[in-house]
């Protein structure tokens, strides 16, 4: 699961490298010259998040087309509930199969001003499986909220504001 921070901060280049980012990691031909492509059996589930989530689509691993064309298409406007889009991840990934590896992967840029940690720690208690919950920074992100979202998943926040490939290659090695 990507959680998408589509928040008004993310506007202009924030939005730009994320969106950048995206597009490469869901194009099989071209993430896998990184060795970064997902497989045919992977599920892959974005959803978007500025002052609510926004949004929650669904694809395989080889058919990113339309997760590609919905996240061009979008418009970063709101504030930051990232508390409420990685919830909303781990009631999607508690339903799912045991037969997959489960993650969620936050990128943002932004102080989380809406929802609260302690919502998110007792939903967390409540899953089935030790999902880890990762965070890529970008520009100005809050990384000390983010680091008490890694401990209690037993996770890490990667430094996406320099070298964005490589913080999300450092994720995928994890997996």
């Amino acid at each position: 699961v990507f959680c998408l921070d589509f928040s008004g901060s993310m506007s202009g280049d924030g939005f730009d490298e994320l969106d950048d980012a995206m597009n490469y990691i869901l194009d099989y031909d071209r993430a896998s010259k990184d060795k970064l492509q997902f497989s045919a059996k992977d599920k892959i589930t974005v959803i978007t998040f500025g002052s609510h989530v926004y949004n929650t689509w669904h694809a395989s691993g080889h058919d990113t087309d339309e997760l590609r064309k919905n996240i061009d298409g979008s418009v970063p406007t709101g504030t930051t509930a990232l508390y409420d889009a990685v919830i909303k991840g781990l009631d999607i990934l508690n339903k799912d199969s045991d037969d997959y590896t489960k993650t969620i992967i936050a990128m943002t840029d932004g102080n989380i001003n809406v929802g609260t940690f302690s919502d998110l720690k007792n939903k967390y208690k409540k899953v089935k499986d030790e999902i880890p919950i990762y965070s890529i920074t970008f520009g100005s992100a809050e990384e000390e909220q983010l680091e008490v979202i890694a401990d209690l998943s037993n996770a890490r926040v990667f430094d996406g504001k320099t070298d964005l490939l490589t913080a999300f290659k450092k994720v995928r090695g994890y997996n």
